[in-house]
Formats: C-alpha cells, structure tokens, sequence
C-alpha cells in the first residue's frame, strides 16, 4: 500500500465519521501526520477526490487555511460511463485506457477482474498495429465497451 493510498483511506474513514458528509483537515497537519510533504497532500487530492469520483474539494491557503472535502451523491453509472464516452477522444495511449479503466472500477462501475482483462484485451489487439493507428484502435475499443456497458446500465 503505498502513502498516497494510507492518505486517501484516511481522509475517507473521517468522511464517513461524520454525519455532513464533509470535512476540513489542515494540509500541512496532514503533512505532518504522515510524515510527508504538503505537496503529497495536494497529490492525493487532485487524483482521488475529484468531483467524478464524488468529491468536491475547497482549499483556502495562508495561515488560518483549510481544506474543506465535501462527498456528494454520487452520480449514476449510466451518468459516469456516458460522461466518459464524451470525453474518449483519439489518439489515446494506453495510460490514457488505464487511468478510464481505474476509474470505473473506483466508481464501482467495472470489477477489477474485468478491468484487467480489458487491459490486456486492448494491449494485445493494440500490438497488431504502428503506434499511431494503435492510438486510434484503443479509443474505439474503449468507447465501444463503454457503449455495451451503457447499454446493460440503462
């Protein structure tokens, strides 16, 4: 497990701790609870509280600054995959498929079991062709299995 994954399990069990479904933490005691830099605080933030995933963060620096986290509803599944079919957009590298396929799995729309198999499913189809037309070939597969998953979704 690594730091940033301790930092978003932390900050999730004092979501869950409250009955507002916000809650307002200190970057720098953050930092300093974890024995990091505040710039590891900003990281965790950025990638694992975003508002696709749930979140909304407000941040306020200077020296009564705050970091205000507030978990929203949740939207759908058929709002998130319909969402991300608009935003495939080719060329995509297959960094680009991975962070998509995390974050369906993060949002509990795909099992880690059938992400990974897309994973491999896509880098193997992918491999038949030069690298430009394989970017090309990876947003189709990718938005074509999205569409099925909309299609079980609605």
């Amino acid at each position: 497990m690594t730091l940033a994954d301790l930092i978003e399990q932390y900050i999730k069990k004092l979501l869950v701790s409250t009955a507002t479904d916000m809650v307002i933490i200190r970057r720098q005691e953050l930092a300093q609870m974890f024995d990091c830099v505040p710039s590891q605080i900003n990281y965790v933030l950025q990638t694992r509280f975003t508002p696709e995933k749930g979140y909304i963060v407000e941040s306020r620096r200077g020296g009564g600054g705050y970091i205000r986290i507030v978990r929203m509803e949740a939207p759908s599944r058929g709002e998130v995959i319909r969402n991300l079919i608009l935003n495939i957009r080719p060329p995509m590298e297959q960094r680009e498929v991975e962070e998509v396929l995390e974050q369906l799995v993060d949002l509990d729309v795909l099992e880690e079991r059938t992400a990974a198999w897309l994973r491999t499913l896509i880098r193997h189809e992918c491999n038949e062709y030069n690298p430009e037309i394989a970017d090309y070939v990876r947003a189709s597969l990718l938005k074509v299995t999205l569409l099925m998953k909309l299609g079980e979704n609605s």
